[in-house]
């Protein structure tokens, strides 16, 4: 059940460091960078219930930002810290 978690890690390093980069992008781009991390973070249900839940609640914070862009071509400084400090929990428990 737990596999491999280099993959995920990887995975996790990816989306931490494009969401750095998203931050600082043009909205357009931003928003762009930051639904690609939606869709590469989904949930594969593959790992253990503590590691599903946080690449869940990392999946969920970037699916809100995402959506703020989008529709208010602006997103709340505490919406882009809620989706870094998610996928930070979740690389810490893939370590």
């Amino acid at each position: 059940m737990s596999g491999d978690p280099e993959p995920d890690l990887q995975k996790a390093i990816y989306a931490l460091n494009v969401l750095r980069q998203a931050r600082f992008s043009r909205t357009e781009k931003a928003a762009r960078m930051v639904e690609h991390l939606a869709y590469v973070t989904t949930n594969t249900g593959s790992r253990t219930p503590e590691i599903e839940e946080a690449q869940q609640a990392a999946w969920a914070a970037i699916s809100e930002l995402a959506s703020a862009i989008e529709q208010e071509t602006f997103a709340p400084p505490g919406l882009w810290k809620a989706a870094h400090r998610a996928i930070e929990s979740w690389i810490e428990l893939l370590k």
